[in-house]
């Protein structure tokens, strides 16, 4: 059975920090891995484990849970919706939270949806959490590695506003003085 959970909990299992892990391709060419593995790690949707890029899973921010592989283990999965997985903790990203990052990344279009990663960026701004530390988010200067598993989805390359999504980005990392590795 799986239990929803609020805020608080949240900022008691990332309390000791935690890793944000993006599917940029250009993280394939760093070796972060153990640096990643240091503390709780969130990856996104069909994250890409190996030595490079870490190999802990403990929180999955998914849009799509009915899709995870089986084989995943992971103990939180962050969601916008209520279906989940085989995980033991999940937390629904509220609508408001959703409309909220969409004004703020382009307030001029009410049909770009924000993604994944600046969702969890804002929650994790929301939830005034210091000890971040952020990598594999190049805003699409290179491909993410998701896209051979979901090329169906990643037809839509413009979903997202990219450009304006790392404007904001760059301000939250700035204000709390979270750490972006490149």
């Amino acid at each position: 059975m799986v239990e929803f959970v609020n805020e608080d909990f949240l900022l008691e299992f990332f309390s000791e920090g935690v890793s944000v892990i993006g599917n940029a391709q250009s993280l394939q060419e760093r070796n972060y891995g153990k640096l990643i593995d240091s503390r709780k790690t969130l990856r996104f949707n069909w994250p890409n484990l190996n030595s490079k890029t870490g190999t802990r899973l403990n929180c999955l921010f998914c849009s799509l849970p009915k899709n995870i592989p089986n084989d995943y283990k992971f103990d939180l999965l962050i969601s916008r919706t209520e279906k989940f997985h085989n995980n033991k903790y999940q937390y629904q990203i509220e609508t408001q939270d959703v409309e909220a990052i969409n004004k703020i990344v382009d307030p001029q279009t009410d049909y770009k949806r924000p993604s994944n990663g600046i969702l969890c960026l804002y929650l994790l701004d929301k939830l005034h959490l210091k000890n971040v530390h952020i990598f594999g988010f190049d805003w699409k200067e290179t491909p993410s590695t998701t896209t051979k598993l979901n090329k169906k989805k990643m037809t839509k390359q413009n979903d997202h506003d990219y450009e304006s999504e790392m404007k904001v980005a760059l301000c939250l990392i700035e204000k709390n003085q979270w750490r972006l590795y490149k």
